[in-house]
């Protein structure tokens, strides 16, 4: 709020009052309060500048501004009012947008956030809504008034974000992960019975290391800007093919200007995909996409292909900071089909690895040298030698046997060197044919953003674990969480074209620093004053502030009359509204 000081004179003196326009269902109002004749209101005013106030509580607030910018920047709550047509006690949009923003901020569960946490934010000061109107019922409600336009809003969303934006999808990055399940925060509900439900909290492979939890699958796209596009949820035991195939025929259903617009598309998986009915699965899903794929394979399906690579007679393909690959492309039958092979080299681990296993094989010899010096049945010496060679996987690569003087264990040497030629040697495949080298590779390594998406998702911005039960409450809390994502991936990406670089991490930091005081000071017998205001700007968040061109001073008054005060009825006659001609 921008308040103006005014000083008027009457045959009094001079008094001292602040000034505030604003508009009201369409009409200018002013708002006046009222200080104090001019000795007495110089002071006050001294006060507010030097002084500590009586009472004071910090509310947040410049993350709250910062991320409701880009929203509006988006038209994020108008058009999901525009989209869901429901009568509600408050602004559906504003709503679900405040949501959204106190999640990304704070990641509270919605209890927390409404009992204990939005009273503390800049919206509490500001929204219409206010705190009995942010109740947990009231979140529920309301996120079940979206669900059903879920995907609706994402795809109207990234519309604007394209225009406003002018974002570009240079490649559309697909995979998934899994997010799991504790309790419910809904008491009053069961686990639903139905085996036939579309989205179940169950156990299956955990990508988080918990199997004995039930989880929930997440399959998301991202572009090169760490943008989420779209995503799905699936229940906990799915397999990654039929995941990716139902997510694929959401996006062709529901986003098919978007997949236009993506000028490739490719599905990026490791090896632990890899068997002859997936990769059959994933051929028949990208002729029916008109996708691509390119994954790791391994090492054994194109052994002799990597045994006889030269590294000394290979291109360079990639180089980042102390990296450098090198490699060539192949065709070759892989899995039934005719492939785009790349095997390539990383010199700098080759050689490490290297190093590192033949000075292990020298302790190894030392210590089976010792076996076979004990005094103990030479078949005991066998089997302690077998279980230390099975237990680092060389039992195929040493020959073992008992003659006249003993045990004999010695290196098997064609065996030894086959396994020191493929150290640092890998290969990639894709049904591609028009790719590079260095294409692949790169496309490969595009995995690692959305792998650092899921990253963030689970870290940064607590994704996990899910408390909800109700499927549309599960998709829905999803849908919160990445459109914070989104909000903050696109604040990135305008600050960089600004030449401002942050990580997410450094980025949820400073833009968190800003706060309000709101502080009150007592003049007894008199009145008594609540101030609000800025503090801690720091110069970083001052040139972010400016870049989105967001006028960050705020000020806010107030005045509480006295007994004294009330009597005389002065703050009735200078704190009041008066419309404007």
């Amino acid at each position: 709020m921008k308040y103006s000081l005014k000083i008027k004179t009457n045959e009094s003196g001079a008094y001292y009052y602040f000034r505030y326009g604003y508009r009201q269902n369409g009409r200018v109002k002013t708002k006046e309060v009222y200080i104090g004749e001019e000795k007495l209101a110089s002071k006050i005013i001294s006060d507010f500048s030097l002084k500590k106030p009586a009472i004071e509580k910090l509310v947040s607030y410049s993350g709250e501004i910062i991320l409701s910018k880009i929203a509006d920047q988006c038209h994020f709550a108008e058009l999901i009012n525009s989209i869901v047509k429901r009568e509600a006690k408050y602004d559906i949009g504003q709503f679900i947008q405040m949501l959204t923003i106190e999640r990304t901020l704070y990641k509270f569960s919605k209890w927390r956030l409404a009992h204990q946490f939005h009273e503390k934010t800049f919206f509490a000061l500001e929204s219409e809504i206010g705190k009995e109107g942010f109740s947990q019922d009231n979140i529920y409600n309301y996120m079940d008034y979206i669900f059903p336009a879920i995907h609706e809003i994402q795809r109207q969303l990234l519309e604007q974000i394209q225009i406003h934006y002018q974002v570009t999808i240079d490649e559309l990055i697909v995979d998934g992960t899994s997010v799991y399940c504790f309790g419910t925060d809904e008491e009053e509900e069961e686990e639903p019975e139905n085996d036939t439900a579309e989205l179940r909290r169950t156990k299956g492979y955990s990508r988080d290391k918990r199997p004995d939890l039930p989880q929930i699958n997440l399959t998301l796209g991202i572009n090169q800007h760490y943008i989420p596009l779209f995503f799905e949820t699936f229940s906990g035991q799915i397999q990654d093919v039929e995941m990716f195939e139902q997510f694929l025929t959401l996006a062709q259903s529901q986003y098919q200007l978007l997949l236009k617009s993506v000028r490739n598309r490719y599905l990026v998986f490791d090896r632990g995909n890899n068997n002859p009915e997936n990769m059959h699965a994933i051929d028949a899903l990208c002729q029916k996409w008109e996708s691509f794929f390119v994954a790791s394979i391994k090492s054994k399906m194109v052994k002799a292909d990597l045994v006889a690579l030269e590294e000394a007679a290979l291109p360079e393909i990639y180089a980042y900071g102390t990296t450098t690959l090198v490699g060539k492309t192949i065709r070759k039958q892989v899995y039934g089909q005719d492939r785009l092979v790349l095997l390539y080299v990383n010199p700098t681990v080759r050689t490490q690895k290297i190093d590192h296993f033949l000075t292990f094989l020298e302790q190894l010899d030392q210590t089976i040298a010792a076996i076979i010096q004990k005094s103990k049945p030479e078949e005991e010496k066998v089997g302690e030698i077998k279980a230390l060679l099975r237990q680092y996987h060389l039992i195929t690569r040493y020959s073992l046997e008992i003659d006249n003087t003993g045990v004999k264990c010695t290196r098997i040497r064609e065996k030894i060197d086959e396994k020191l030629a493929l150290f640092g040697k890998y290969a990639l495949i894709t049904n591609d044919f028009r790719l590079a080298g260095s294409d692949i590779i790169r496309i490969y390594k595009s995995k690692d953003k959305i792998e650092q998406e899921f990253h963030l998702l689970k870290s940064l911005f607590e994704i996990r674990p899910i408390f909800h039960y109700r499927p549309n409450r599960i998709q829905t809390h999803f849908a919160l969480v990445l459109w914070g994502v989104l909000f903050c991936a696109l604040l990135k990406l305008v600050l960089a074209h600004h030449k401002l670089e942050f990580s997410f991490e450094q980025l949820m930091t400073i833009i968190q620093d800003g706060k309000i005081s709101v502080g009150t000071y007592v003049y007894p017998a008199y009145k008594t004053f609540t101030i609000k205001k800025t503090l801690n700007i720091s110069p970083e968040l001052k040139r972010i502030l400016k870049i989105l061109k967001i006028k960050y001073n705020y000020f806010d008054i107030e005045v509480t009359p006295t007994p004294k005060s009330q009597k005389r009825g002065e703050t009735a006659k200078r704190n009041k509204e008066i419309p404007e001609e």
